[in-house]
C-alpha cells in the first residue's frame, strides 16, 4: 500500500484548465480508527491496490466530479471546511491518484488506464511481482466452508504445542542444524536430497496456505493461493494478501501475516518429535535431524522486520501502523541525521506531525533491524565458513 505524501510542489502551469474526475469504483474505507494514527485507504479500482490517506483526502475526493478545476476545489475546501490547502499539495495529491488509475483518463496529466488482460493475472508487493499460473480457489472455498475440521479448540493447542516443541528443539541443538550435518548427510545418501525437496516444498505450500486461510478466517476474499512464476522466471507457491488492508484492526491484520510463520513453527516441532522418538540410526531419525534447520533459518530470514519485505516487516507494519514502515523510519532517521550536521531538511514530511513518542518509537525499530540484520548475516556467515572447512577436512579425510 502506498501512503500519499503531499512533499514535492508541482510547475506545471497548465494543470489549471484540468477538472480531475475519480473512477467511480473507488472505495474509502477506515484505517486504524481505533488506533494512534487513524486514516483511510482508497481503492476499489486496481485489484489490492491502495493509498493511505488522512482525514483531508475524504473532503478532496467528493469534489473528484469532474466538474471542478483543481483552484475551485481549494476554494470549497476553504469555505466549507476550514482546510488551507495549497496547489502544490492538491497537484501531488492528484498525481498519486493518477498513478494509481484512480481517476479517469484525460482528466487529470498521466493518467494510467488498467489493463483488464494482465490486471487479473499478477500483482506486485515490495519489489517482487508475481505472475500467476494456476490457482486453487475451488479447495480453498471448501477449506473456508468446512472450517471447523481444521480450525477449532484443539487444532488451535495442537499447533501451540508444536510450535513450543519446535523452538525448544532448535534452542537445544542449535549446534546441530548447520551446513555440515546437512552435507554429510547427502554425501552418505543421496536420495535424500528428494525427500529434503519435497518436505521442504510442502512446509512452503502450507505456508502460503495459511496466510489464504487466515484472510478468509477474517472476512476477507482471499487473494488467490497457487502456482506462479517471481519475475515470470522462478516458480513458486504464492498467497496474495494485499486486501488485508481492508482491515481496519491492526492485530487482525498482523494474524494473516502471522499464520505462515506458525506453520514453520508447527514444522520444527513436528521434525522435532520424529527426532526425539525414533532410533539414532533410522531413516526417519536421519531426515528430521537434517530437515529441522530448514524451517529455522527459514523463519530467521523471514521475520527479519527491515533487510526484506517478507511477514516479520508486514508484522511490524501492521502493529506500529505504519504501511510504508521501513520507508518512514528511514526518513526520520534522515531528518535527525540532518538536523545533528546542523543542516535543515529541504521538504516538509508527514512524519514533521509526529508526535516525540512516534519518532523514538521509528528510530528504535531501525535501529533494532539494522542489528538484527547484521548479527544474523555475521552469523550466518560464521556459519557457512566454519561448516564448509568442517566439510571439507571430512572429505579429505575419505
Amino acid at each position: 500500500m502506498t501512503t500519499l505524501a503531499l512533499t514535492r510542489p508541482s510547475v506545471d502551469t497548465d494543470l489549471a484548465t484540468y477538472r480531475p474526475k475519480a473512477k467511480a469504483a473507488l472505495q474509502v474505507l477506515p484505517f486504524n480508527s481505533k488506533g494512534r494514527k487513524p486514516g483511510f485507504i482508497v481503492g476499489g479500482v486496481v485489484e489490492g491496490d491502495f493509498l493511505h490517506i488522512n482525514q483531508i483526502g475524504t473532503l478532496v475526493i467528493p469534489l473528484l466530479d469532474g466538474s471542478h478545476t483543481v483552484e475551485q476545489i481549494i476554494q470549497r475546501l476553504r469555505s466549507e471546511h476550514k482546510v488551507g490547502l495549497t496547489a502544490e499539495q492538491l497537484h501531488q495529491f492528484l498525481d498519486r491518484f493518477a498513478k494509481h488509475a484512480l481517476l479517469e483518463v484525460g482528466s487529470w496529466r498521466n493518467c494510467v488506464e488498467v489493463d483488464a488482460s494482465t490486471s487479473g493475472k499478477q500483482f506486485k508487493r515490495g519489489l517482487t511481482r508475481y505472475w500467476r499460473l494456476f490457482e486453487a480457489e475451488r479447495p480453498l472455498r471448501w477449506m473456508l466452508r468446512h472450517r471447523r475440521l481444521w480450525f477449532n479448540p484443539l487444532t488451535i493447542a495442537l499447533s501451540a504445542l508444536l510450535s513450543v516443541i519446535g523452538i525448544v528443539f532448535a534452542l537445544f541443538n542449535l549446534h546441530n542444524l548447520g551446513i555440515t550435518g546437512v552435507a554429510r548427510a547427502l554425501l552418505d545418501q543421496p536420495a535424500l536430497l528428494l525427500v529434503m525437496l519435497v518436505l521442504l516444498f510442502t512446509e512452503i505450500a502450507l505456508h502460503e496456505l495459511a496466510h489464504s486461510l487466515a484472510s478468509g478466517l477474517q472476512g476477507l476474499k482471499p487473494g488467490g493461493f497457487g502456482v506462479g512464476l517471481l519475475w515470470r522466471v522462478v516458480p513458486v507457491f504464492f498467497t496474495d494478501t494485499r486486501n488485508s488492508y481492508m482491515l481496519d484492526n491492526k492485530y487482525r491484520r498482523s494474524a494473516i501475516f502471522l499464520a505462515g510463520p506458525i506453520v514453520d513453527l508447527m514444522a520444527l516441532g513436528v521434525a522435532a518429535i520424529v527426532a526425539w522418538l525414533t532410533p539414532a540410526d533410522s531413516a526417519a531419525h536421519l531426515v528430521a535431524t537434517v530437515y529441522v534447520g530448514l524451517p529455522l533459518w527459514g523463519l530467521l530470514v523471514n521475520l527479519n522486520p527491515f533487510l526484506f519485505r517478507m511477514d516479520g516487516y508486514w508484522i511490524a507494519s501492521a502493529l506500529m501502523e505504519q504501511p510504508n514502515l521501513r520507508q518512514t523510519a528511514l526518513v526520520v532517521w534522515v531528518r535527525l541525521l540532518l538536523r545533528l550536521v546542523g543542516r535543515k531538511p529541504r521538504s516538509a514530511s508527514s512524519v514533521s506531525s509526529y508526535s516525540k513518542a512516534w519518532k523514538i518509537g521509528l528510530a528504535l525499530y531501525g535501529i533494532v533491524a539494522i542489528i538484527w540484520t547484521v548479527l544474523f548475516v555475521l552469523f550466518f556467515m560464521h556459519t557457512v565458513v566454519n561448516d564448509l572447512l568442517v566439510f571439507m577436512r571430512q572429505v579429505n579425510a575419505r
